[in-house]
């Protein structure tokens, strides 16, 4: 058995350098594309790369008398150079973030075609290495075993324990992947804005926090003149993942009734009064964007131009080729009943 166990932290601290490199690739890809681009094409998501890092860095976890035993110790070299890196990151995202304080939410995305949200998986798969790097150059854990420690363990506590412990310890790390970097994205640019706009309006505050998606359902909310009336979003996947939440645009529009509809047409089950016209906020592929995707009887149709938010007015049907942008990406249909 420690044949086999000393066999495999052998392999993993052989494998550990390479896998984190191509785990920092795939997450800068994902920084360029979008969340979900990665398991697109290789089936498995970003988060099971980096928790594959952690796992075999933690696996192998070599002794500070291992560490240096080559000089050209590929695990060493790659925690080092983490250490240099993870300053350069840290300070590219706080770049990031007074950019679009500066000029307005999803302006880095906008003008560079970066997200600043999925970069912090790099940042935090970095955190957890450098975290290993300092464990790794401390004298207190010079005498760290990986194997002694599974055996204390084994000898105190039961193997279905041990075996659930890590299943809860690998849960809490996917919750914590797939949750703070939203999170922390979301606070740090929301309270940079306030801190500076002490004075700012509502719609300044919403608009820090929503972007354009909050300008817009104050747009429906205006040219929807019937408290009752029965508005269709489109369904709640990438790209309307805000526009699609029908219990988010009841927020704007309150007491007019959001319901969501599917990608081909409008639901069967309800009188509808409006439709949005979405593009979609969220990236995805470029076929994807643009809403409704079926052609609409329309009495009204206005659009709202997502830069100068000037917004024009046509008395015609709604033409499911007008997705294209040539009409507008945004805007609301009144149904002629």
């Amino acid at each position: 058995m420690n044949k086999k166990f000393d066999k495999i932290t052998k392999i993993l601290r052989i494998v550990f350098p390479y896998l984190g490199s191509v785990t920092f690739f795939l997450t800068l890809v994902e920084t360029y594309t979008y969340k979900g681009f990665v398991s697109k094409f290789l089936i498995l998501d970003t988060n099971f790369f980096i928790l594959l890092t952690i796992s075999s860095g933690l696996l192998s976890f070599p002794a500070k008398t291992r560490l240096r035993r080559k000089k050209n110790n590929l695990s060493a070299l790659f925690l080092s150079l983490n250490a240099l890196v993870l300053p350069i990151l840290i300070v590219t995202y706080w770049i990031m973030t007074v950019m679009e304080t500066i000029k307005y939410h999803n302006y880095v995305f906008s003008t560079y075609h970066l997200q600043p949200e999925n970069f912090l998986y790099t940042i935090i798969l970095s955190v957890f290495l450098f975290i290993l790097f300092i464990f790794s150059e401390s004298s207190k854990y010079k005498e760290f075993d990986i194997k002694t420690t599974a055996k204390r363990l084994n000898a105190e506590y039961k193997t279905k324990e041990i075996v659930a412990s890590i299943f809860v310890i690998l849960g809490l790390s996917l919750f914590v992947l797939d949750n703070v970097p939203k999170t922390l994205d979301s606070i740090v640019n929301y309270q940079s804005f306030i801190f500076s706009n002490l004075n700012a309006s509502y719609a300044e505050k919403m608009y820090a926090r929503w972007g354009f998606y909050s300008d817009y359902m104050f747009f429906v909310d205006e040219y929807v003149k019937e408290d009752n009336a029965v508005i269709a979003s489109p369904p709640q996947e990438t790209p309307w993942l805000n526009v699609g939440n029908a219990s988010l645009d009841r927020y704007f529009v309150y007491p007019k009734y959001i319901v969501r509809s599917n990608l081909s047409s409008l639901p069967s089950d309800v009188d509808v009064d409006y439709v949005l016209i979405a593009k979609g906020l969220w990236p995805a592929e470029k076929e994807k964007y643009g809403w409704p995707k079926f052609s609409v009887s329309a009495e009204k149709i206005w659009y709202i131009d997502s830069e100068t938010k000037e917004i024009s007015e046509f008395s015609e049907d709604y033409d499911k080729n007008h997705i294209d942008g040539s009409y507008g990406s945004w805007g609301l249909i009144k149904i002629k009943k």
